[in-house]
This record gives C-alpha cells, sequence and structure tokens, in this order.
C-alpha cells in the first residue's frame, strides 16, 4: 500500500512479470523493474533507472537516477546505489560495495563485543579494547587501548574493515 509509480513523460515506466513491491515503495518516471524482483518497504528509485531480473533489496533502499543495475543483484537494506551495478551477487552500503562475509572488526567497547559474539559474529572480531575479558577467548586477541587512549597506530596496522567505538572518539573517525 502506499506505492508510487510515475508515469513516464518520454518514454515508459515499465514493471515486468513477477515483480513483488512492498508497502511505500516509489518508482519514478521511465524506470524499468526487471522480472521477478522483490521491491521491499522504503524502496525509492530516481528516474530512468533499470533494475535487471531477481533483482531483490531490503528496506529503504535508494537508487539514484539514470543507473542500470544487471540481473540477479541482491542489495542490503538502507543502501544507496548511485552507480551502475555490473556484476550479480550481494552488495550493501553507502558507498554501495560487494558484500563479504567475514569482515574484519575491531571492538573497542566491551559491551559491544559479548554482543557480537553471542550473535555469531566472534570470528570477525580482530581486536578489543584494553577491558575485553568477555566472552573469555577475547583475552587471546590484541588489544587497541580504550575510550580515553584510543591506539590509532595499531588500530591502523590491522587493516580492519569495521571499528566500533563510541561516538565520542571524534579522533578515530
Amino acid at each position: 500500500s502506499n506505492c508510487s509509480i510515475d508515469r513516464a513523460t518520454l518514454h515508459e515506466t515499465r514493471i515486468c512479470s513477477g515483480a513483488k513491491l512492498d508497502n511505500q515503495v516509489h518508482i519514478a518516471h521511465n524506470c524499468s523493474i526487471g522480472k521477478n524482483g522483490l521491491l521491499t518497504a522504503g524502496l525509492r528509485v530516481a528516474g530512468s533507472s533499470k533494475l535487471g531480473e531477481n533483482f531483490k533489496c531490503g528496506g529503504g533502499v535508494l537508487v539514484a537516477d539514470h543507473v542500470n543495475v544487471c540481473d540477479n543483484v541482491t542489495v542490503g537494506g538502507n543502501s544507496a546505489v548511485t552507480k551502475d551495478v555490473t556484476a550479480p551477487g550481494p552488495y550493501t552500503g553507502y558507498p554501495l560495495q560487494p558484500w563479504r562475509e567475514g569482515l574484519r572488526t575491531i571492538a573497542s567497547i566491551p559491551n559491544v563485543t559479548e554482543m557480537l559474539f553471542a550473535i555469531g559474529a566472534g570470528p570477525q572480531v580482530v581486536a578489543v579494547s584494553n577491558y575485553d575479558v568477555e566472552p573469555p577467548s577475547v583475552r587471546s586477541l590484541p588489544t587497541v587501548g580504550a575510550l580515553l587512549d584510543p591506539d590509532t597506530e595499531k588500530i591502523l596496522a590491522l587493516r580492519p574493515d569495521l571499528v566500533i567505538t563510541y561516538g565520542s572518539q571524534s579522533d578515530l573517525q
């Protein structure tokens, strides 16, 4: 419900068979949605964009104007597609990147470290704060300082994909 599909001005707006639209999907003028697409809540597709067959996305995805997405692409929620996607597979983020398992993660907040291990993401954690003690397996990981004294050189040397820290640690941004 509350979906919006704009009528084309010069060409046509086309939604092929099998495409499923969730709530509050907006498809702008001159767009083409391929067969069997799964368009979830809050998707916004700007004008003259083309989504290939079997396109799937999480909620809140933005597709910029004049973007072409090839067949068999999955985009994670709240991501932004600002350039053409030419290879099938899963993507996520802003800027959009191929999704990878095993992101190298540094958790500098002890309770977040515990949560990462609790949800099964422990193998991706490559370093922790000086104060992490739980679960016991974190005691063998390298430490990278703490809230007031993060060791930025050590953090950079570990080449993480993701550093989870407090918002007040602005020197790590």
